[in-house]
């Protein structure tokens, strides 16, 4: 279930990437939005590909040479011819024109103003490829791990090559696949929020998982697709607010939904006892102010209901738990893949820094 939902999030946090960068490029550029989004991702894919010190240091050699562009820009001459087409302006938006300022069509050259636009395109494939190097890098990492590792190869029979083009794959196909999804122009906002929802779903089992003993899979996988069912039509209004006993219902919800983010919030930082009261007293001070009016935020009201009902379905479904998990087991079934013994150490491997480390074990 957080394989997946994790699978799910970095896709659409890459399909939001690829949108953005091909309406940018669109915008500033000759290319259509789906050549944009092809753009970008081959940047992305590129930069994954090509990833570690090399890209970061090529990623921020071209900010540098950015910011030396601009610093150029300014300081050059206002008398110099520019190609950079009048743009309709708004006195709303702009400031009154002063005579001593000179405008932006009268301080760019056009040779200047094309490697400016060259550079700036290069900047944005560079700074979307370094955030959605980490959506690629994660799906990669489940697939060739939780999905090749632990399923398809048996324990330690997992081979270092096939992991590696397993994960090499698994990005080629995600980045068509948001390929794809960006082709589709889907309201951005919308995929974002859904993500939102899912991952705030997890939060309390997740977390709960961690450091109770009574959790079980049943009450991990029911609550969050409890909470996902719940929380899709409460997004796309297909409960009918208009019935007071639903509007009263989601209000509800949606308050301890705001106990339930400030509780884990506090408890991560002081502990449990302090997070059950600040849970509790955040409960009993947003509900008066709730109820009424909450639902009407529907974006808002949603994610928390997303929360709320998560957690309760979790805690209804495990407190009857009598029985108790053995964090222990925890190491047999999710160790190292390589069971190998390690290489006697030689001076040129301890001298270079690469001997091998043994893997710490869970201690809970």
């Amino acid at each position: 279930m957080l394989a997946g939902s994790n699978v799910v999030g970095s896709l659409i946090n890459l399909m939001s990437n690829l949108v953005a960068g091909g309406a940018i490029i669109a915008l500033f550029s000759p290319l259509s939005f789906v050549q944009g989004v092809l753009a970008v991702a081959s940047g992305v894919l590129l930069y994954t590909f090509w990833s570690g010190f090399r890209a970061s240091a090529l990623t921020d050699f071209m900010q540098v040479m950015r910011g030396i562009s601009r610093h150029n820009s300014r300081t050059s001459s206002p008398r110099k011819r520019s190609c950079i087409r009048a743009l309709p302006t708004s006195p709303r938006f702009l400031p009154t024109p002063s005579a001593t300022r000179p405008s932006l069509n009268d301080s760019l050259p056009c040779g200047r103003t094309t490697v400016l636009v060259a550079l700036f395109l290069v900047m944005i494939v560079g700074a979307l490829s370094s955030t959605a190097d980490s959506d690629l890098s994660a799906l990669s990492s489940i697939v060739m791990a939780d999905i090749y590792g632990q399923n398809v190869a048996a324990r330690g029979k997992a081979r270092a090559k096939t992991m590696l083009f397993v994960g090499r794959v698994t990005m080629i196909v995600a980045t068509t696949i948001a390929v794809v999804l960006a082709g589709m122009q889907l309201d951005i906002l919308d995929m974002l929020v859904f993500v939102g929802a899912l991952w705030g779903a997890l939060v309390f089992p997740v977390i709960a998982s961690f450091y109770w003993q009574k959790i079980t899979n049943a009450g991990f996988v029911t609550a969050v697709l409890t909470a996902l069912a719940v929380f899709v039509p409460v997004r796309f209004g297909w409960v009918p607010l208009d019935v007071t006993l639903f509007a009263l219902a989601i209000d509800v919800l949606a308050a301890v939904g705001v106990g339930v983010v400030l509780g884990l919030m506090a408890f991560g930082f002081f502990g449990l006892q302090v997070g059950k009261v600040v849970g509790i007293a955040a409960v009993a001070v947003t509900l008066p102010f709730a109820l009424g009016s909450l639902h009407d935020y529907t974006v808002l009201s949603a994610s928390l209901v997303a929360y709320s009902v998560s957690t309760l379905v979790c805690l209804a479904i495990c407190l009857p738990n009598s029985a108790t998990f053995d964090f222990s087991a925890i190491q047999k079934r999710v160790g190292n893949f390589d069971t190998t013994p390690a290489q006697p150490e030689t001076p040129e491997t301890v001298s270079a820094g690469t001997t091998r480390e043994e893997s710490p074990t869970w201690k809970l």
